[in-house]
């Protein structure tokens, strides 16, 4: 009978030692974002407004990248520096 309760005590350690052994589930995702703050002067430098996507190509050595998130921002008119500084 001892060696009955002995056989099953180690099947059990066996057994959970095994369920520990065993990696949870692992979820992994990668995202490559780049954020690009601009701002589009004319020949006169003032701001040139109500672009969108379409008026921008984003290139990476030479190769063009696909723009997937757009958002236009309305700028407040600040005072630029003069040209050469």
């Amino acid at each position: 009978m001892r060696l009955v309760g002995c056989l099953l005590s180690a099947v059990a350690l066996i057994g959970s030692a095994l369920i520990a052994q065993q990696p949870s589930p692992a979820f992994r995702a990668a995202v490559d974002v780049v954020a690009l703050n601009v701002s589009v002067l004319d020949a006169e430098r003032r701001y040139v407004r109500d672009l969108d996507q379409s008026d921008f190509g984003v290139f990476e050595d030479g190769v063009k990248q696909d723009l997937t998130f757009f958002t236009p921002s309305a700028t407040t008119d600040c005072p630029l520096p003069p040209v050469g500084q």
